[in-house]
């Protein structure tokens, strides 16, 4: 049996009324107090970009790729030679404040004389020393004590170590590596850096100096990196 329909009835008052609305829709001229999504709404994107860097998204679309692949290189070209120049400057100065400074601690106590270590600079900004098995841990303390009370040489060595990182960081050349302030220390020897450069510029160039230009060669701070550096993931490598 078909189910028994209801009947809804719309009194004459509430039609009327609705038909003269629909007659104002057409004809553009509803009540002024009707407000649209529009107009009542303002919807905010927190991601939405600025005037400004849209109309500069917009100019970097219309350009010629080259200029723009040629604009890159010039950037990064500025930005090594900068971190080149501050490297090198850095690497003079705590050259001569380390080979200053050993002639103190050797002067102070004879039994380091010809001592094998090296140093580096560990995260939190304090000297560490590298390679000292062979030390007590007398001797250990007393190196540690003066090279850490070398004011100098502590802001040096944090100053070469973030300038070293710099121009890894900005030649974009990893090579597999991770290179920053938490792994510095583990990586870098930067003792046996700056005595080695010192014995290869005073060695002879034939092959007579051949040992110790080689040894130059195997305590830059680029090569280190390489044979002790810290390898990225897979996932992270590009």
């Amino acid at each position: 049996m078909p189910a028994e329909r209801t009947r809804v009835q719309i009194s004459q008052e509430a039609l009327e009324k609705f038909q003269a609305y629909t007659e104002a829709a057409k004809t553009g001229s509803t009540p002024s107090n009707k407000v649209s999504l529009s107009e009542g709404v303002k919807l905010h994107n927190p991601d939405a970009l600025s005037g400004q860097d849209q109309q500069a998204l917009i100019a970097s679309l219309h350009r010629d790729p080259i200029a723009v692949a040629q604009e890159a290189l010039a950037t990064q070209a500025q930005a090594m030679k900068t971190a080149n120049l501050q490297l090198s400057a850095v690497s003079t100065t705590i050259e001569q404040t380390y080979t200053s400074l050993l002639k103190t601690i050797t002067s102070a106590h004879p039994d380091l004389k010809g001592a094998a270590f090296g140093f580096s600079v560990d995260e939190a900004g304090a000297l560490v020393l590298t390679n000292a098995d062979t030390l007590s841990a007398d001797q250990k303390d007393r190196l540690l004590g003066a090279l850490n009370g070398s004011d100098e040489l502590v802001k040096q060595g944090n100053d070469l170590a973030d300038a070293q990182i710099a121009l890894f960081e900005v030649e974009r050349l990893s090579l597999g590596r991770d290179f920053n302030r938490a792994n510095y220390a583990q990586t870098i020897d930067i003792g046996a850096e700056l005595l080695a450069r010192v014995a290869a510029r005073d060695a002879p160039r034939d092959s007579s100096g051949g040992e110790l230009h080689k040894l130059n060669m195997a305590n830059n701070w680029r090569q280190q990196l390489w044979t002790k550096g810290e390898h990225k993931p897979m996932s992270e490598q590009v």
